[in-house]
């Protein structure tokens, strides 16, 4: 049961890191947007300055 439970632990702490990263790039946008950038403009920086979003996933 201990290898059960501990899935469901990494699974939880997954997910809470993808709404994070996911928290944290809409931030950066409604930034942008707010600076004048247009919507796409914005996402397109927004995830360039943060990176790989997935390898972040990935490596954390």
């Amino acid at each position: 049961m201990r290898w059960l439970r501990s899935s469901f632990s990494r699974h939880r702490r997954y997910d809470e890191l993808s709404e994070s990263i996911r928290e944290h790039l809409d931030e950066k946008i409604a930034d942008l947007t707010d600076r004048g950038m247009t919507q796409e403009e914005a996402e397109r920086t927004a995830r360039r300055e943060f990176g790989n979003v997935t390898r972040i996933e990935e490596h954390s």
